[in-house]
């Protein structure tokens, strides 16, 4: 495993499997489809050195899915996924080998789960996907696409299909997209000292009254004069401190 030339996915997946705390080696570990990670006290969690992960784990020229990684509680019986974490992985996606890939990390109707110390470079399309979950928390996550040009790319993007309530970012990086955040119907979400740099929409906050988007801290910087910090209609947003270093609106 971690050899970088081997398929580890059916080994990875049956370590997920056993529903115990696995610890993944240093070197680079070859995926073909999407792993799933089980509900209920699943940790994966990669190799640390100085600080820096160096467990990576990259899809294939030929991987199958729409994700990466996904926690999702409707296979759980249609209830609701829980306790899961990733933790010190390096996710790097080739564009070219992850067209298929809607996003790296999808995370549906769960609750409980931790997202930290993660690197995902080159993101294609979507970091970090929410749909319908609560106590979300992603803790210093970095995120890089491949351009804000690249139309339709968003950092983490909170979906409309039922409520995300408590969703916790922190010390998250997220750069090179065309949207580092959005939100949409009556997700919470918590932003602290984020970091956006290079992207056409900072955060876009749209949906309904019940809604909730709070940023304390952070630094926006970007370069072009045709992006800005914020879009935001119909939400309640609160906005503390913070740098903005930004020639957009």
């Amino acid at each position: 495993i971690a050899n970088g030339v081997n398929d580890d996915t059916a080994a990875l997946q049956l370590c997920l499997n056993s529903g115990k705390k696995i610890r993944l080696p240093s070197g680079t570990i070859k995926v073909t489809s999407t792993l799933n990670l089980i509900s209920g006290n699943s940790f994966l969690s990669g190799t640390e050195y100085l600080g820096f992960a160096t467990t990576v784990i990259k899809p294939s020229e030929d991987f199958i899915g729409e994700s990466l990684f996904s926690i999702n509680g409707e296979n759980i019986g249609g209830g609701w996924g829980f306790r899961s974490c990733l933790s010190n992985i390096v996710i790097w996606t080739p564009h070219q080998y992850g067209e298929n890939l809607t996003s790296i990390i999808n995370i549906k109707k769960s609750y409980t789960i931790m997202l930290e110390k993660l690197w995902l470079y080159q993101t294609p399309k979507v970091g970090v996907t929410l749909n319908g979950n609560n106590n979300i928390h992603l803790d210093k996550i970095f995120i890089s696409g491949i351009g804000n040009n690249n139309s339709g790319s968003i950092g983490i993007d909170c979906q409309t299909d039922g409520a995300n309530g408590g969703i916790y970012i922190n010390d998250c990086d997220i750069e090179n997209v065309q949207k580092c955040i959005s939100q949409k119907t009556n997700s919470k979400v918590f932003l602290t000292n984020p970091f956006f740099e290079r992207y056409g929409t900072g955060w876009e906050a749209v949906g309904n009254e019940t809604g909730y988007f709070g940023i304390n801290g952070g630094r926006f910087i970007n370069t072009s004069t045709s992006s800005s910090c914020g879009n935001i209609r119909g939400h309640n947003v609160n906005v503390f401190g913070g740098s903005y270093l930004d020639n957009g609106g």
